[in-house]
């Protein structure tokens, strides 16, 4: 399998939209057409029934999400223009676990935020199917950094106001056509406020269910969104700390959950973050216990396959944020198992992201 490093993809503060995605797809052609064949590979080994569905599912979520967000939708265009996949293909990429929840799966990744007196860190584990790990990248903006895989608008990150996004999966019953969630990503670190972000996170039609971690130095809300309910979970303003993995924490939300698909790990990977989060003080004790192994292979930097999975997954990376000293982690495997291991550092300063060596 193809391995492409982890790469920083940077965009100029002279490109739009539209010419940041024709840069990441004539850059990455071949990669990109690689995870399109995976992904929907995957896809229709779990549901041969899509086959016929998914270019017209694709084409009406970029619609919609192009009615409402034109700039990250523009990228998907340049992306697609540039590296000759269709953009229906490009979508796919993106909306690839809202296609994968038509019938669910194990995809996880935990999120956390906590705040003390001296302290405000915010973070999460990436978990995906392992195939997507050696396409992960880190998107570079004048505003802000992303988290992401190739081809990929955005998956988590923050921007240049100290505004972060986190997101984890969760399975749920009903779906329907809605914003491209990449897209919603990156729309809400367009934002320059919480409260901004808050509203334009939560004023659009999804197509499955997230949940998604909201947060700045000042506080921060778990919002469980889903195309049926709008939830916030847990919220800190003064001192104290929220958690998610990828089950629904709200009444309200869980009447919409698929039970019988809830990940195998993520009551265990809750419990272990309740476990620990009293001992993180900083933003490397966040860092250390999101690939924290206690409990393996059923451990926070997870490495669980069920049995008989068709989509299994495990932590192929994560970000954390450290809202006081502007510092932002960001890595692609597991220091433990993986010789490809790579990491990236930046700081935070008077709206700038320097990076460091």
């Amino acid at each position: 399998m193809s391995d492409y490093g982890f790469p920083l993809i940077e965009f100029s503060l002279d490109l739009g939209p539209l010419e940041r995605g024709h840069q990441h797809g004539e850059t990455f052609k071949v990669a990109i057409k690689e995870i399109y064949e995976i992904r929907k590979e995957l896809l229709l080994r779990r549901n041969p029934s899509l086959k016929d569905s998914l270019r017209p599912l694709a084409k009406e979520q970029f619609e919609l999400s192009k009615a409402e967000f034109e700039g990250p939708s523009l990228e998907i265009q340049g992306i697609s223009e540039s590296s000759g996949l269709p953009i229906e293909d490009i979508v796919l990429i993106n909306n690839y676990t809202d296609f994968r929840d038509i019938l669910l799966g194990d995809e996880g990744c935990s999120t956390a935020y906590l705040k003390n007196d001296n302290n405000s860190v915010a973070g999460q584990t990436w978990d995906m199917h392992a195939s997507a790990k050696n396409y992960m990248c880190l998107l570079k903006t004048p505003n802000e950094l992303s988290l992401s895989i190739i081809g990929c608008v955005g998956m988590a990150g923050i921007n240049k106001h100290g505004l972060f996004i986190g997101v984890n999966n969760l399975n749920t019953k009903a779906k329907k056509s809605g914003i491209i969630w990449p897209v919603l990503v990156r729309a809400v670190l367009e934002q320059n406020s919480f409260d901004h972000m808050e509203k334009t996170l939560t004023s659009h039609t999804v197509t499955s269910g997230h949940n998604y971690l909201l947060a700045n130095k000042e506080q921060a809300q778990m919002i469980e969104l889903l195309p049926e309910a709008k939830v916030v979970t847990s919220e800190v303003s003064k001192t104290g700390y929220c958690l998610h993995t990828n089950h629904c924490l709200s009444p309200q939300t869980q009447h919409f959950e698929s039970q019988e698909h809830i990940s195998k790990t993520t009551q265990i990977r809750l419990e272990l973050l309740e476990k620990k989060i009293g001992k993180v003080t900083n933003s490397s004790d966040l860092s250390s216990l999101l690939q924290n192994h206690d409990n393996e292979p059923l451990s926070l930097c997870s490495h669980y396959a069920a049995y008989g999975a068709k989509d299994p997954s495990q932590t192929c990376g994560g970000l954390v944020s450290d809202f006081i000293t502007g510092n932002n982690y960001f890595w692609r495997g597991c220091k433990k198992y993986d010789d490809n291991f790579k990491d990236y550092a930046f700081t935070l300063k008077e709206g700038t992201f320097l990076r460091e060596k």
